[in-house]
């Protein structure tokens, strides 16, 4: 099974070319984009945990920018 990946930005869209250069290294990627008041966007981050099972390897990026290239 592939390692998990989520790359989080505020905005609905995110660089695909750094999406797909993650996903050619093996991994299953996925954005969750992060909209509305500052002190709110952990709301989202807090439900990925429920998705993974026990013992599965992953990782959440935050990136500040979503036009900003990794």
């Amino acid at each position: 099974m592939a390692p998990k990946l989520v790359v989080t930005a505020q905005g609905q869209d995110f660089d695909a070319n750094t999406l797909q250069k993650w996903k050619d290294e093996g991994f299953d990627v996925s954005y969750l984009a992060l909209n509305g008041p500052r002190h709110g966007d952990g709301h989202g981050l807090q439900h990925l945990a429920d998705a993974f099972e026990f013992g599965e390897t992953y990782a959440i990026v935050g990136q500040s920018s979503p036009r900003v290239r990794l």
